[in-house]
């Protein structure tokens, strides 16, 4: 049975992180998949049948794709990083029974955050992410998805990460220590599609994974606000807006719902 497992090339978090505040000082973390310990840094890995692959990592967002046809299978992924936002996409087709093939794509972000605790007691950090595209498959094929965000804090060595393999949304919270903490956020969203056989997958998710909140909690889990992450190289942490209903969307829920007034209203003449 195809799985997504072989898809999702997520490294860990951090490496040695470098800050200045005056004097540089250093603080030793896991190895880190950014290139000389950089943040923020970005990758995308994207296979398209076996025919065609791709892998990149950069210090600046960038999106690619390709296309490869293998074992009687067309394939196509697509991938795009930015800082708080992911998209992926994959497809694979195959037009005979005895073909079959995968395509994959993993988009992946990371960066490095100074969190200010200004209590004199432990809190949390708590971040939330939203993630919406489709799934589409027919005959001997199968579409898969799988998005995480990780946080890790270079203070206490709290790890935590929240996962979702569809549309949905989920909150990760991580322990601070009072004063400043060094948190290293991950971002990935991983997108597979493979035939086994006559069939046809679309996994789409190109409406981005995105960072939708970011706030400190007490210990009760209530929130003390909202605030706004900067990195070490001085970009802010986007904040995506919650989606907020289409006027056309509005207005068709009046028209139904006066519509279904209108109808109670004849029926009880």
């Amino acid at each position: 049975m195809m799985t997504l497992a072989s898809t999702r090339a997520l490294c860990p978090l951090a490496a040695t992180l470098l800050f200045a505040a005056g004097a540089a000082a250093a603080v030793d973390l896991p190895p880190s998949p950014c290139v000389g310990g950089v943040y923020p840094c970005f990758s995308l890995s994207l296979d398209a049948t076996a025919a065609a692959s791709f892998n990149q990592t950069s210090p600046g967002g960038f999106s690619q794709s390709i296309t490869g046809t293998a074992n009687l299978t067309t394939g196509a992924a697509y991938g795009a990083t930015e800082l708080g936002t992911l998209g992926s996409r994959s497809t694979a087709t195959t037009s005979v029974a005895v073909g079959g093939d995968i395509a994959d794509s993993n988009a992946v972000f990371r960066d490095a955050y100074f969190v200010n605790n200004p209590f004199l007691t432990p809190v949390y950090l708590s971040m939330s992410y939203a993630l919406s595209g489709t799934l589409v498959s027919s005959g001997a094929a199968q579409a898969h998805v799988m998005s995480d965000l990780s946080l890790f804090n270079a203070e206490n060595l709290d790890s935590q990460a929240g996962q979702l393999f569809g549309p949905g949304a989920t909150t990760v919270r991580l322990s601070l220590l009072p004063g400043s903490n060094h948190v290293l956020v991950e971002g990935s969203l991983a997108t597979s599609a493979g035939t086994f056989g006559f069939g046809s997958a679309d996994a789409a998710f190109l409406d981005p994974f995105a960072i939708t909140g970011a706030r400190l909690l007490d210990s009760s889990r209530q929130s003390l606000g909202d605030i706004t992450l900067i990195d070490l190289a001085g970009n802010a942490l986007p904040i995506a807006s919650t989606p907020e209903p289409s006027a056309a969307l509005l207005l068709a829920t009046g028209l139904v719902g006066l519509a279904a007034t209108r109808r109670r209203r004849a029926l009880r003449v």
